[in-house]
């Protein structure tokens, strides 16, 4: 049983080769590009979103500031190099930080929150339709209805285009969408789950 939530515009920088460097070097190489753009700086990072993520994570510890939106677009080549782009914003210092709140997107974004120590797991839960429908559960307001609840090991949970929730199959459509996270402790059988990590919203865009 889940818990019951509770109440660029600079110039875009380049990285100079199409593949990806070692992990290493991609967090130096990072750090480099987002220094040199500024806050809501936009930056190419020639990585997958899921490893742009990853190495953004690390660049939070060594130099962005808190509670300031960055946005980024993450270039994909093949061995043919052909390219394919994605978006990514993080707020470095929020708890849940990507995507950014109020963000809109075109495509399943990756939902990243800051871990929790002794943390086993966590739960995400997904509301849509936002400010449609109110309700009041103990003292905490709630909008929308839940589409989706997930358990995962990591901080991170990508969504996708469709999937299936409560026997019923759901897709990501245009709109707007509220997520909470509770960390899960001991084993998930326990059902037992500290406070509330945080909650944030983003918009799906009609194609």
């Amino acid at each position: 049983m889940a818990p019951v939530p509770r109440s660029t515009t600079s110039r875009s920088r380049r990285a100079s080769s199409s593949k990806s460097p070692a992990a290493s070097d991609a967090n130096s190489v990072a750090l480099k590009l987002v220094q040199a753009a500024g806050p809501n700086g936009g930056v190419v990072l020639n990585f997958t979103p899921d490893q742009a993520l990853l190495i953004l994570q690390a660049v939070q510890k060594q130099g962005l500031t808190n509670k300031v939106k960055y946005n980024y677009t993450i270039s994909v080549f093949d061995d043919a190099g052909n390219k394919a782009t994605d978006s990514l914003s993080i707020i470095p210092g929020a708890k849940l930080y990507s995507p950014a709140r109020g963000t809109t997107l075109k495509s399943p974004p990756q939902l990243a929150w800051r871990p929790v120590v002794g943390a086993a797991y966590y739960n995400v839960q997904l509301y849509y339709g936002v400010g449609a429908a109110m309700r009041r559960l103990t003292s905490v307001v709630v909008s929308g209805r839940k589409v989706l609840s997930v358990w995962p090991l990591q901080p991170r949970y990508r969504l996708k285009k469709a999937w299936k929730f409560k026997g019923k199959a759901r897709k990501l459509a245009p709109g707007h969408y509220r997520w909470y996270v509770y960390p899960g402790v001991g084993k998930r059988t326990a059902n037992k789950y500290g406070p509330l990590i945080g909650a944030s919203d983003f918009f799906i865009a009609k194609r």
